[in-house]
């Protein structure tokens, strides 16, 4: 008898804690509509008009026995996509996803290919860059004049 005391004891805490994590998961995945950007759980607007319900009704449908799922299957019935903290992983809206990371690579390749392309030699280059121009008698002596001149 007294082996069930602290295994009731345990499931009395777990219970209470599990309902709490729904809620806080169903929270955090929707979005809260008063335009501060934030999700439910994080709406810090002390009576905001949207949050403030949604909390009174996700934790009355969680203790009805409503699963997270369902609860929120339901607010996207009534308020469309845009109540999804974030999009579906299903049709355009796996642009939102991939999109990031594809532009990323994209740009990335094109940085790649861009250097590449600036650091090659172009034909006939290494030959001007080499080429020793002559130089005159009189720009020679006036070179010569100004090296003597010069005290560092």
């Amino acid at each position: 008898m007294r082996a069930w005391l602290p295994l009731s004891a345990l499931l009395f805490l777990l219970v209470p804690l599990t309902t709490i994590a729904g809620q806080r998961e169903v929270e955090e995945r929707l979005a809260c509509q008063c335009g501060c950007g934030l999700t439910v759980h994080s709406c810090n607007h002390l009576q905001c008009s949207f949050a403030v319900p949604v909390r009174e009704d996700i934790a009355k449908s969680l203790a009805s026995g409503q699963s997270e799922d369902q609860i929120v299957v339901r607010y996207v019935q009534e308020y469309g996509e845009k109540v999804l903290s974030a999009p579906t992983r299903e049709g355009f809206n796996l642009l939102a996803w991939w999109g990031p990371y594809v532009a990323l690579v994209a740009g990335g390749l094109v940085l790649l290919f861009t250097i590449r392309r600036m650091n090659r030699e172009q034909p006939g280059e290494s030959d001007r860059n080499r080429t020793v121009l002559p130089i005159a008698d009189s720009e020679r002596a006036q070179i010569d004049r100004e090296l003597e001149d010069y005290e560092p």
